[in-house]
């Protein structure tokens, strides 16, 4: 059997799919007539799986643990919440024998080991495929309805790491300070700069703490006909609005550049609560601590093109910082 490095990307992706298809059937009790690719990501591929009798479902294989441990746990029992408790149609996730919502398999030909998880098919195409000002609108609306219910739901548990009181939240190492670049020391100092931003948040807090989406944004709702649903959960975070909506205006920005599409989200979210995020000087700070976060996650994945991602993010960070790029040669 060649080694998994040395396979084509297509030959990869057939390997993960077998696997997709045996954890179905021997970790899940799931018999799938059918496993196709969705999409592949920096730690996550995803697979459509249609069965034999039933609808069809979908299963996440990751290549890596990025997330806090029992964070699936909190992501099912909130998606079943969500179900129960609103029209928000958001994915449920299925239990496995042993009824964990995650399951860590080996595979022959496969390194390592791969984290699956099983969840309800959510019908549609993500609206960053044909995304207007209309549809950020309706996704404010959309993120207000979930901060609503999150504002009233109470997890079973709140594992320490999902509490949003850090920049590095993903892969909980923190690599910045060994990144040398013409950046200099400037990812430490920012990192620094913004947790004063945070403890200051945490010491005088808006509300109390709930759980967050943690990555609500175009790429991460799906538009099926005149309805809009959230997806992918894995990210949530347990703090306060106004971490979650700086998320979704950084990736507005950071993508777009439409300073509109921004303002459109915010007229959709206040027609349903409050906008939280108004306070320009932790605004610019929490997007400098979404782009420190990514390229930290780019710095533990070390993935192709990670000099282009970091110097883009980067940029941003130099920006918030009142620094020109060149200026911090070391």
């Amino acid at each position: 059997m060649r080694a998994f490095d040395e396979l084509s990307e297509q030959g990869r992706i057939g390997r993960l799919r077998l696997l997709a298809s045996d954890s179905l059937r021997e970790d899940f009790d799931i018999d799938a007539l059918r496993v196709s690719l969705l999409a592949s990501h920096s730690f996550n591929t995803l697979f459509r799986a249609d069965l034999v009798a039933g609808p069809s479902l979908a299963v996440r294989v990751g290549e890596v643990r990025i997330h806090a441990d029992g964070v699936e746990e909190v992501e099912a029992a909130w998606l079943d919440a969500l179900h129960a408790d609103t029209e928000i149609r958001a994915p449920r996730l299925f239990a496995d024998r042993h009824g964990r919502h995650v399951t860590a398999r080996h595979q022959a030909g496969v390194p390592g080991r791969r984290y699956c998880s099983v969840m309800t098919w959510v019908p549609g195409r993500r609206v960053r495929e044909r995304f207007d000002h209309l549809t950020s609108q309706r996704m404010g609306v959309l993120l207000a309805n979930i901060h609503d219910h999150a504002a009233s739901y109470r997890p079973p548990v709140v594992p320490a790491g999902i509490h949003a009181d850090r920049v590095v939240y993903f892969a909980d190492t923190s690599r910045l300070g060994e990144y040398e670049s013409e950046y200099g020391s400037m990812f430490v100092e920012a990192v620094d700069r913004v947790h004063r931003h945070l403890d200051a948040l945490w010491a005088a807090p808006p509300h109390r703490p709930h759980l967050l989406h943690g990555d609500f944004g175009p790429q991460n709702v799906m538009r099926w006909r005149s309805l809009l649903a959230p997806i992918d959960f894995q990210d949530l975070q347990f703090g306060f609005d106004v971490q979650d909506v700086g998320i979704t205006v950084a990736d507005l920005r950071r993508v777009y550049d439409d300073e509109a599409l921004v303002d459109a989200l915010v007229a959709g979210y206040e027609s349903v609560r409050r906008w939280p995020l108004t306070d320009q000087s932790l605004a610019r700070a929490l997007d400098a601590a979404r782009s420190l976060n990514v390229i930290n996650l780019g710095l533990n994945l070390r993935r192709p093109g990670l000099a282009e991602f970091i110097d883009r993010h980067a940029q941003r960070v130099a920006g918030w910082m009142g620094l020109s790029p060149r200026a911090t040669l070391i």
